[in-house]
């Protein structure tokens, strides 16, 4: 589809009437001049199918083009969005084994602090045990 208006050929009466206003000379329907009318009709119509087809060609070339950047941006900006889910996964996978290791490390320290306070506080009952049978 294109904005310009379609090719119309100039008829032969448009022709004698040209002549006729610009060089005084009429000229009859079967005059050999007209030959050239329907010669150079001819002609423009076929640069107009030729033109045509030429600007169809273009565009599917663009169009061609287009879709082949568009699916090389997407595939480049899939390949980084994966980059970077992939970085930020890893990143939070770190994260949680960090964590997961200094839980470690808090459950082991309070589990020997715990055996720790047991120890001290079966001392500290049998020193009361003690206390108390050596003053009755």
């Amino acid at each position: 589809m294109t904005d310009q208006a379609a090719f119309e050929p100039i008829s032969k009466q448009e022709v004698r009437t040209m002549l006729l206003a610009e060089h005084g000379v009429a000229v009859g329907e079967d005059d050999p001049i007209l030959m050239s009318v329907t010669l150079h009709t001819a002609f423009m119509g076929d640069l107009a199918r030729s033109l045509e087809a030429h600007r169809k060609a273009q565009n599917e070339s663009f169009e061609r083009a287009v879709v082949g950047v568009v699916e090389s941006v997407t595939q480049s900006a899939n390949k980084l969005r994966d980059a970077l889910l992939d970085g930020a996964v890893r990143s939070v996978l770190n994260g949680v084994a960090q964590q997961s290791e200094a839980l470690g490390t808090l459950q082991s320290k309070t589990k020997s602090q715990l055996i720790a306070q047991a120890v001290l506080t079966s001392l500290n009952w049998a020193a009361v045990i003690t206390f108390f049978f050596i003053l009755k």
